[in-house]
């Protein structure tokens, strides 16, 4: 599995020999050294292991492919994308939402297959709420933001652009 990660405007390539696996010792190569780590999920947070050296990883929040947490008192900052993010990013389409104040948006062109909820509906960040068919593919869109329904701008059957607004959400936090 190859990821790329941006930490501090340094992109950086990882490569893992296998899906991670939380408590089992496994091998990455971060650019070109190769690394023995052990992950471990704990009441906190993680422990990571790496030869003879033991991080604690604390406050670990994912928002799309950002992740932020903490190690020896620093909070972290590191944006994480997989072979499928770059393959759409190469392609001009992108799985992250641009302006998730509210307002739901195609990521890419394709067609709405399916509206999930209702106007006037409570809806929970990152509930399912539109079906979009898009590279022969169905994807579901979820929730930027917990809150009510506010307008739906589309209906099944149409054809949207990348960016195109499909619901609004008024927040409620």
């Amino acid at each position: 599995m190859r990821y790329t990660t941006t930490i501090h405007g340094e992109e950086t390539e990882i490569r893992l020999d296998q899906e991670l696996v939380f408590g089992s010792e496994q091998k990455a190569w971060i650019g070109n050294k190769e690394i023995q780590f052990e992950l471990i999920p704990d009441q906190t947070g993680y422990l990571l292991k790496a030869g003879l050296k033991q991080f604690r990883i604390l406050d670990v929040e994912w928002n799309g492919n950002e992740v932020r947490f903490a190690i020896n008192g620093f909070t972290h900052i590191v944006e994480v994308k997989n072979e499928r993010d770059h393959l759409l990013e190469k392609l001009g389409f992108s799985t992250v939402q641009s302006d998730t104040q509210g307002v739901l948006k195609a990521p890419m062109p394709g067609k709405v297959i399916s509206i999930l909820a209702s106007l006037g509906d409570q809806v929970e960040q990152d509930q399912p709420l539109v079906v979009l068919e898009a590279m022969k593919m169905e994807n579901e869109l979820k929730s930027p933001v917990s809150g009510m329904i506010e307008a739906i701008v589309v209906q099944p059957g149409d054809s949207v652009e990348k960016n195109q607004p499909l619901l609004e959400i008024i927040s409620r936090g």
